[in-house]
């Protein structure tokens, strides 16, 4: 729908996309609107407020005062909400004796009752510290099999010897890292694990901390 146009005498009518005014002689445009019609202002909203700020320059973002106030609001990261849930993720495992499935050390869930169901922020700190130990890794085994039967393949292996540098280590010993990757929900039906491990490593872990 166009604008009202207003002839002399104030009457006003509709034409195109522009809100004009006609002076004898001449035809002008209504202060103020110089391209289509003018709306009415609102205040913006929340979701208006953070997409604007997630706009703005970084080097004002950066700013100390700006930053803080900003993050004590939105503390937390937008890629935490918008990452892959099929990219790969690393995990961790203690081999066993005799053939047994080895032992999976992953302190998450959150809602495990060893971490408080929830309260607890320890398990936080392990996937990066999983992140570390992975960087160390020189030689990967690719798996192809079953997940048991790719860390009984891992444990098999010459374990590498390094120092775990997290302050508060989880993970000390004998161990295999791996990387895996969730199942698709197409395909739970068809296996029993909920991620398939792709790659692991067997590494003797050293922790000073």
């Amino acid at each position: 729908m166009g604008c009202r146009r207003f002839q002399a005498g104030g009457t006003p009518h509709v034409r195109g996309n522009t809100h004009e005014r006609h002076v004898p002689g001449r035809t002008a445009r209504a202060p103020g609107l110089r391209h289509g019609c003018r709306r009415a202002v609102r205040p913006p909203g929340r979701l208006h407020l953070l997409r604007h700020a997630a706009q703005c320059d970084h080097a004002a973002m950066d700013a100390p005062p700006v930053k803080t106030a900003f993050s004590a609001f939105v503390p937390q990261g937008w890629a935490f909400f918008t990452k892959d849930p099929q990219s790969e993720q690393f995990g961790a495992y203690r081999p066993r004796g005799g053939g047994a499935r080895p032992e999976n050390l992953s302190l998450t869930p959150q809602g495990r009752a060893e971490n408080l169901f929830g309260l607890s922020r320890r398990q936080r700190a392990q996937g990066p510290e999983e992140a570390l130990l992975a960087s160390k890794v020189r030689h990967w085994q690719t798996c192809q099999g079953s997940n048991d039967d790719c860390l009984r393949g891992a444990a098999a292996r010459h374990a590498t010897a390094v120092t775990n540098p997290s302050p508060l280590p989880s993970l000390c010993g004998d161990i295999i890292v791996t990387n895996q990757r969730a199942v698709p929900w197409a395909n739970r039906e068809l296996l029993s694990e909920t991620s398939r491990v792709t790659r692991a490593a067997h590494l003797r872990i050293r922790c000073d901390g």
